[in-house]
């Protein structure tokens, strides 16, 4: 962790210690000292992509000797929420070092911008690879959900709710790796306290496609919302096509209220019974009934590494799957612009994070949203 960005944690919100009151002056002095120290450890180089509010380049750490990822924002784009969210995420990602967890290593500011500073991924999402590969079978799609099940576990250990966890979010590191997977993406992710004062949670956010039935009926959850995602996960990488799908929002959370799915035979003829099982275990509306980490990682199918069953006509559907999301992502980033841009960006907020648009609106009922069954939304509480 860079000495640099000791005194940013320690002022963050999170922090057991005062924040110390400085003059704009003063500030403005610690800014510019900052952006030295960054830039005289950093030599930024090229650019990796760009959204409507920052740039993400890669850089050189002349200090540790290492390619990392730079995500420099610019804050007179940021609302007050969007600069409480990124500290908030950066405070979370801070205390979190696991091999299948995207390291963070820092946090620099200025005047004008943000630094962020993290591990450098250059192998793109995971299902990405998978539609490359020519022959697929199920001991493929349980060594993934394993890594996942690991991390979910380090996690609920660390007092974390992931709450946005998706394939989009599921990167590999290297693009001639395909076992090292990284969890990235915690701008919904918030810590809570098992037991305890604030140990359930209660803002409606998530994935529509992904999000679990307590989030849509309004109840208070927790960690367990995380488990009902990488059922669906599980489910996709099985058949290659979601378990809940309507093009009416309404009617998808229906579906999901009441895990309204079913294992086509066309698709899911040659898949395994323990995979099912372990679906079934997973999609369950009842948290108390719901699998935990240890029961996924208890389960047989994951014990033995799934099976040698071939299941390589998932990967059509999964293609046609990757190629609709792609498209909708689109769309839905021209809609919330065109949306932000109508309402002086008062109506319809439109925050960025790491890999994608997540559209924040003034509503009471998530079953109200108009968005595309693919992209990330909060309704603030």
């Amino acid at each position: 962790m860079f000495a640099s960005i000791r005194s940013f944690f320690r002022s963050s919100k999170r922090s057991n210690g005062k924040k110390k009151n400085r003059t704009p002056k003063e500030q403005e002095k610690k800014n510019e000292e900052m952006k030295e120290k960054f830039y005289e450890r950093f030599q930024v180089g090229k650019k990796l992509g760009a959204g409507n509010f920052s740039v993400v380049k890669q850089a050189r750490d002349t200090v540790e000797e290492r390619d990392v990822a730079v995500k420099i924002m610019s804050k007179k784009k940021l609302t007050k929420e969007d600069k409480e969210a990124i500290k908030d995420e950066v405070a979370i990602l801070k205390n979190l070092q696991h091999p299948n967890i995207i390291d963070l290593y820092g946090m620099f500011e200025d005047d004008q911008s943000y630094f962020v500073v993290t591990e450098l991924v250059q192998g793109g999402e995971l299902f990405d690879r998978i539609v490359e590969k020519e022959f697929y079978h199920e001991s493929d799609a349980a060594a993934v959900i394993k890594l996942m099940a690991t991390a979910l576990g380090y996690l609920n250990e660390n007092g974390v709710v992931h709450r946005d966890l998706k394939p989009e979010n599921i990167l590999l590191t290297d693009k001639n790796d395909d076992t090292t997977v990284k969890l990235a993406d915690f701008g919904f992710a918030k810590e809570i306290n098992p037991g305890g004062e604030g140990s359930e949670l209660k803002t409606t956010c998530g994935t529509p496609g992904y999000v679990a039935p307590e989030i849509i009926m309004g109840k208070p959850y927790g960690k367990e919302v995380d488990m009902w995602s990488l059922g669906v996960i599980t489910f996709i990488l099985l058949c290659g096509y979601p378990p809940f799908y309507h093009e009416n929002q309404a009617q998808l959370f229906k579906l999901i209220k009441k895990a309204k799915y079913k294992f086509d035979p066309e698709f899911w003829s040659e898949v395994s019974d323990d995979a099912k099982d372990l679906v079934k275990g997973l999609l369950v509306v009842n948290v108390e009934e719901r699998f935990t980490v240890d029961d996924v990682l208890d389960h047989p199918w994951i014990k033995n590494g799934g099976c040698d069953k071939d299941i390589t006509p998932a990967l059509n559907e999964l293609r046609g799957y990757q190629a609709r999301r792609r498209l909708k992502k689109h769309m839905l980033a021209v809609k919330a612009i065109k949306k932000f841009e109508k309402a002086g960006g008062l109506a319809g907020v439109v925050k960025e994070k790491k890999h994608e648009l997540a559209v924040t609106m003034p509503v009471d009922d998530m079953s109200t949203l108009d968005t595309v069954d693919d992209e990330s939304i909060e309704v603030k509480e």
